[in-house]
Parts: structure tokens; C-alpha cells; sequence
């Protein structure tokens, strides 16, 4: 038998944040306090809760997200006193106050602004007519901002949701084989031919994330001034031609804060969970929270 269990999923099977993603971090709350023991669903973690892809007061990239006054107030009674009265005191948007990998997803999208990365025909290629966002004025940069946003992320997803389709096709080919050897009488072929065409629907198919909607008012509720324990990861699937109408569809909810755990999730469940979180077992997870090991660092040098 050929196992495909992993590839027919639904979309409301992984309705929290996923463990490959923030399982190294702490599990604290807004005032820094520890709320869940290690066995527990994870939580977003704080600094990718405020950071959203917006535009940097001078257009040269994507800013980074200062904490809110009462985590800086938490921030600043926490960490050491060197820190907190040093050479970084006020400086809020760097590393400690950020993790490293926020400043990590930033660069990049940064990097396919620049490079005037589109979507062209279901491919990633780049629209050689565009201007190249270097020679932009800012006001110009601040007008084309929502277009090619649009185009960098979609890029990113789109990259992950064929991987993730291509793996199925193959699951999909090894699955044909083994009908193809099986002998079976007409209620089992009717129920193994079943599987092969929802297979072969996923191979068209990607898992999207977003955010709560609001019952009362029907619109997003987006994470900002949430407990982390209140913020969820819902997710649906949609054809992978549609990728572009998905974000931008959802584009504020990638620049409001928030928006760079919301590509992660989605990148991931494009991937799929299970093959991502198979694919990392015993290496540790995708992203490595060393937080805490640096701050030791800085706090004891001089």
C-alpha cells in the first residue's frame, strides 16, 4: 500500500501555529510572563507579531516594528542593565527587541522588491518593462508599494505551493503504480480510485492562511494589542492560480503587524506540514530562538 494520508489533509486539521516554526521560542505572554508548559500548541512569539511588511519612512525598504509601550516598559525593567542603559538604550527596532529572523524575512522581500520579481504566466520571472524600484522616486515608491509587495510575496508562496504540488504529483504517480498491481473487487477499487482523485485534486491546490474575522462586524481581526494566546492561524485551500488574488486579497493583513508570521505560515502549510515537520525531525526546528543566549552575551561584554 502506498501511504498518502499526509497529502490529503484538510484545511482544518492544523489550526494552530505551527510547532516547526516557533517551538524554540519562549512561551510568554505580552508582559513576558510564561503561560503554556512545552507540550502545549505554540504561540506566535511577540516580535513577529508586530512585524508587518510596511515601508520605511525613507522608501529604501521594509522597516522593522518598535515594541508597544507597555512591552518596552517590559523590556527595558528585563533586560540587562547595560542594555537598558547603554549604547542601545532607546534604539527599539534592533535586535534584542526584534528576533533576528524578522530582520532576516525583511531583507528578503526587500531583495524582490529590488529585483522586480512578478508573476508572469503562473512562473516567477522579472518584468524587465518595470522600473526598477532603485530609480523610483519616494513618492513613487510609496505609490507602486502595494503592487509590488503584492508581486514579491506572491512569489515567495508560489515557489512553496508548487513545491508542495510536485511532491503530490509524485506521491500521485507511486500511487499509480500501486493501483495498477492491486487486484481488487469493485467496493474496494471504488474506494482506493476515490483517494487517487482527491489526491489528484491537491496536486491543483494550496493551503492559504488569515486571520480571525470578526462575527460582529464581518472584517479581520488582526493581531495587533492581542495576547498571543488569542491570536489564530486559520487556513483554507486555494487553487494555486489564484496565489496573487490571495494576497492581494489579503495584503493588509501582511502589512499590518503580524504579516511576516502570517508568510511564514502560509509558506509552510504550502509546503505542507507534515513533510515539513518530517523533514526537520531531529535537526532542530526551521527557526532557532537563541534570544536569550545572545542577550547573556551582549549583557556581560563591555
Amino acid at each position: 500500500s502506498v501511504d498518502i494520508d499526509d497529502y490529503l489533509y484538510g484545511s482544518e486539521d492544523y489550526p494552530d501555529p505551527s510547532r516547526v516554526l516557533w517551538e524554540s521560542f519562549p512561551l510568554e505572554n505580552i508582559d513576558g510572563e510564561t503561560i503554556r508548559d512545552d507540550d502545549a500548541p505554540r504561540v506566535i512569539p511577540l516580535s513577529w507579531l508586530r512585524s508587518g511588511f510596511k515601508l520605511s519612512t525613507c522608501g529604501n525598504g521594509l522597516a522593522m516594528s518598535e515594541p508597544q509601550e507597555d512591552e518596552w516598559d517590559n523590556i527595558r525593567r528585563t533586560l540587562p542593565q547595560n542594555i537598558r542603559d547603554g549604547p542601545l538604550k532607546g534604539v527599539k527596532t534592533l535586535f534584542p527587541y526584534n528576533c533576528k529572523g524578522v530582520s532576516a524575512m525583511l531583507s528578503l522581500v526587500t531583495a524582490l522588491l529590488y529585483s522586480g520579481v512578478s508573476l508572469q504566466k503562473g512562473t516567477v520571472s522579472v518584468d524587465m518593462d518595470r522600473v526598477p524600484f532603485e530609480e523610483l522616486s519616494l513618492e513613487e515608491r510609496r505609490m507602486q508599494f502595494d503592487v509590488r509587495l503584492e508581486d514579491a510575496l506572491s512569489s515567495l508562496i508560489l515557489v512553496a505551493a508548487k513545491a508542495g504540488a510536485q511532491r503530490c504529483k509524485n506521491k500521485l504517480a507511486e500511487y499509480d503504480k500501486f493501483l495498477a498491481r492491486r487486484k481488487m473487487d469493485p467496493e474496494e477499487q471504488s474506494f482506493y480510485l476515490q483517494r487517487r482523485q482527491q489526491l489528484e485534486k491537491r496536486t491543483h491546490l494550496c493551503n492559504v492562511c488569515w486571520w480571525d474575522v470578526d462575527s460582529a462586524t464581518d472584517t479581520t481581526s488582526f493581531p495587533a494589542g492581542k495576547d498571543p494566546m488569542d491570536v489564530n492561524v486559520n487556513n483554507s485551500f486555494t487553487n494555486i492560480n489564484d496565489i496573487k488574488s490571495y494576497v492581494r486579497t489579503h495584503l493588509r493583513s501582511f502589512k499590518e503587524p503580524g504579516g511576516c508570521a502570517l508568510l511564514l505560515e502560509t509558506i509552510i502549510r504550502c509546503h505542507g506540514v507534515e513533510y515539513t515537520e518530517h523533514a526537520f525531525e531531529g535537526d532542530g526546528e526551521l527557526l532557532l530562538c537563541n534570544c536569550k543566549d545572545s542577550l547573556k552575551h551582549v549583557g556581560s561584554s563591555n
